[in-house]
């Protein structure tokens, strides 16, 4: 795309964002989250989503929460599916308390758990 002197947009960073995710690169996707910025593009709570999907996913937890902070800070508010997958990220990490202390935040933003949210909670607790 650069060399034809096209500039990416968010759409074709959240392409590729994906597909590192999926093949567990997750820290190449992370470096273009940073990168964005450069070409004019600024993030969106889709592609904030899409990088904590896979943090939790592959167990890196703290990586996920410090990128969930970042995520409220620069605007972007989560949704449910964000907030459930931070939470089941929490519960594969044996921390229920956290998970739980989530799920009360997730209702102060004004969202409601889903059956996704109490299953993963009530599976992280047995």
């Amino acid at each position: 795309m650069l060399q034809r002197g096209v500039a990416p947009y968010v759409f074709s960073f959240l392409i590729v964002m994906k597909g590192l995710c999926n093949v567990n690169e997750v820290d190449a996707a992370r470096g273009l989250l940073r990168g964005m910025t450069k070409y004019g593009c600024v993030s969106n709570a889709v592609v904030y989503q899409t990088l904590l999907h896979a943090l939790c996913k592959f167990d890196r937890i703290d990586e996920g929460l410090k990128l969930f902070e970042e995520m409220i800070l620069m605007g972007c508010m989560p949704d449910v599916e964000t907030f459930n997958d931070v939470i089941h990220g929490l519960c594969r990490a044996k921390q229920i308390h956290e998970a739980a202390k989530l799920v009360d935040r997730m209702l102060l933003c004004g969202f409601n758990p889903n059956a996704l949210t109490y299953g993963v909670l009530i599976h992280g607790l047995c």
